[in-house]
């Protein structure tokens, strides 16, 4: 039987329209050019489950032919760098009132995983020209370009690609947000790039949206990550706001500001994890503390403590709640240790007030509540209305059933499967594809047969 499959193939975009899906204002634009084969870019509403960051399209550049799958791929023409190479370049002329411009990419290759860690990497880049900045802006935290190696390069489940052709084969970053300084009023050359290395198959992609211009100040380039704020160490300080705290995270950069209770803070950049900031005065109390990254942002509730430490004012502090999992039953005896602890505290779990003794200044007992499973903030309030929070806290869990489903106990105690007598895949004494277990004198003996399949080489 002769099979016919028919693929739809682009034939290719301008440079004005990939400019216009990507949200580039055309005022702006002073011209717009594309590099390689027509067939290697097109304007797209969406890649199987993946859609377009702002409006209903967005640029995409490719290292083959639009439409035909990035495995084997399509050579278009010499090996490496001069060959598969597909590219937008932009010089734009900078409003008066941006100091950067942002960018939405998701760079997909089919290289992942064999070609991890190899010199066989295809690669986006973002090559800017400008008086305030120029080089390549498409880099990790690690100054590493974007490539399956790069740590941004993390999309890899099946489900998260499905039908971008890049489900089986391949990975790819996710949707990623730049930052790019700018000097107002200059004119900036802005070249997208992405190529194959050394080959001219196992294609890759990049795709780009969502440009606008910035009132954002930065040195150099960012790629936005989700940031994460968990903690202050002190979390606690004196109304005038004279004692500094260690903010405590993920995903941190220079360019992050915290705000106490909405007051901006003095914030220092130390690393990826932390930040050093001095708290504004305020009246005594707990107060919310946020954190902004340049297009990111976590805050904390009820994250610091302003106390009178003249009158002898001072908050409670958790240090440690055990057991951390407890059952969502209810019932269990949990001990809360830390200091400040007063007569007359009172707790509450997940907002809800639970009997509680003070056992000494250190030390507080209490008793969980019933909850539905998952984590919960625990907090402690003293009679002076400081307080202080542990978030997640506890954690309520499912207790284990047994026996497991479709299995029953037999007369030892043991489960045994109450669906089959058989070993899974034992056809006639064949245990292709799967893993048998026999038990023998000694011990069980388990024989395993691992059906291998080899990718093809590069060319």
């Amino acid at each position: 039987m002769l099979l016919c499959f028919l693929i739809s193939v682009a034939e290719g975009a301008t440079a004005a329209d990939l400019a216009s899906a990507m949200s580039v204002p055309g005022a702006d634009v002073v011209s717009a050019s594309t590099t390689g084969v027509a067939q290697a870019n097109d304007v797209l509403t969406g890649l199987g489950v993946i859609s377009p960051t702002d409006g209903h399209d967005f640029a995409y550049l490719y290292t083959g032919q639009v439409g035909i799958p990035p495995e084997m791929g399509t050579d278009l023409g010499a090996p490496g760098v001069p060959g598969d190479r597909t590219g937008l370049q932009l010089e734009l002329s900078v409003p008066a009132s941006a100091n950067s411009f942002t960018f939405d990419f998701n760079f997909l290759s089919a290289e992942y995983p064999e070609f991890v860690g190899t010199q066989y990497n295809d690669t986006f880049q973002a090559q800017i020209t400008g008086t305030a900045w120029s080089g390549n802006a498409a880099i990790d935290g690690s100054g590493n370009n974007i490539t399956i190696n790069s740590a941004l390069f993390n999309v890899t489940a099946p489900q998260d690609l499905q039908g971008s052709g890049f489900d089986f084969v391949g990975g790819a970053t996710g949707w990623l947000t730049a930052v790019v300084p700018v000097d107002p009023l200059d004119t900036v050359t802005v070249n997208f790039l992405v190529y194959d290395v050394s080959d001219g198959i196992y294609d890759s992609a990049v795709m780009l949206d969502a440009f606008s211009w910035s009132v954002a100040d930065v040195d150099e380039p960012v790629i936005v990550e989700d940031i994460e704020v968990h903690f202050l160490t002190p979390k606690r300080g004196p109304v005038d706001g004279s004692q500094d705290t260690t903010i405590v995270g993920a995903g941190f950069s220079e360019g992050c500001v915290s705000f106490f209770d909405g007051v901006e803070a003095p914030t220092t950049f130390v690393d990826l994890e932390s930040l050093i900031a001095t708290p504004p005065a305020h009246a005594r109390g707990l107060v919310n503390v946020l954190v902004d990254c340049t297009g990111s942002n976590d805050s904390l509730v009820n994250g610091y403590t302003y106390f009178e430490e003249g009158e002898g004012d001072s908050a409670p502090r958790i240090d440690a709640i055990t057991p951390y999992n407890v059952d969502v039953s209810g019932g269990e005896t949990i001990e809360m240790t830390g200091e400040g602890f007063e007569a007359g505290a009172v707790v509450f779990v997940d907002g809800i007030e639970v009997a509680a003794t003070l056992i000494d200044s250190a030390t507080i007992e209490f008793e969980s509540p019933a909850h539905d499973a998952g984590l919960v903030d625990v907090t402690v309030v003293n009679p002076s209305n400081l307080a202080d929070t542990r978030s997640g806290g506890l954690q309520y869990i499912e207790p284990a059933s047994w026996p497991p489903e479709d299995t029953a106990l037999d007369e030892t105690g043991s489960a045994r499967d109450t669906q089959s007598n058989e070993v899974p895949g034992d056809k006639g004494g064949s245990t292709s594809g799967c893993s048998t277990a026999k038990t023998g004198p000694g011990g069980t003996w388990i024989a395993v047969l691992i059906l291998g399949i080899a990718r093809r080489r590069r060319a």
